[in-house]
C-alpha cells in the first residue's frame, strides 16, 4: 500500500494514515532526543579515590593468606588433577583426528588445559604463602 519509503524528516505524504504516522513518529524522535540530552547534561560527581598507605596494603595480604585451609587447598588441588588426567586423555584420543571439529574440540581441550595448569599454579602459590 505505502511501498518502502524511508521515515526521515519529511512528512510530506499522499495518504492521511501514513502521514499521521510520520507526524506521530517525528514527535516520539523528538522526544526521546530531548531526553537523552537532558540526561547527558547532568554533571556526574567524580568519584573519590581513598589510597591506602602501602604498610596497610602489605598487612592485609598477610592476613588473607593465614587464612588459607590447606587440607581444602589439597582437596581442590586433587580435584583439578582428577580433571587434567581427563583433559590430557581427551587430547590424546583426538591427536591423530583432523577436520574442523576435531581441531575446535582440541582448541577448546588446550583453552581447559590452561585455565586448569593456571588454577593450580595459583593454589601452590597460596600453599606456599600460608606456610
Amino acid at each position: 500500500m505505502y511501498g518502502l519509503r524511508p521515515l526521515g524528516g519529511s512528512v510530506t505524504s499522499e495518504d492521511e494514515d501514513e502521514l499521521r504516522h510520520r507526524t506521530d513518529a517525528r514527535a516520539a524522535r523528538a522526544a526521546l532526543d530531548s531526553t537523552r540530552s537532558a540526561k547527558a547534561a547532568k554533571p556526574r560527581k567524580p568519584r573519590a579515590t581513598t589510597q591506602r598507605p602501602a604498610t596497610q596494603r602489605a598487612t592485609s595480604r598477610v592476613s588473607k593468606t593465614d587464612t588459607v585451609d590447606v587440607a581444602a587447598l589439597g582437596i581442590r588441588v586433587t580435584a583439578l588433577l582428577e580433571q587434567l588426567a581427563t583433559i590430557d586423555a581427551e587430547i590424546t584420543d583426538l591427536d591423530g583426528s583432523t577436520g574442523l571439529p576435531a581441531r575446535a574440540r582440541m582448541s577448546d581441550l588446550e583453552r581447559q588445559r590452561t585455565t586448569v595448569m593456571t588454577t593450580l599454579a595459583a593454589l601452590e602459590k597460596a600453599r606456599r604463602n600460608a606456610r
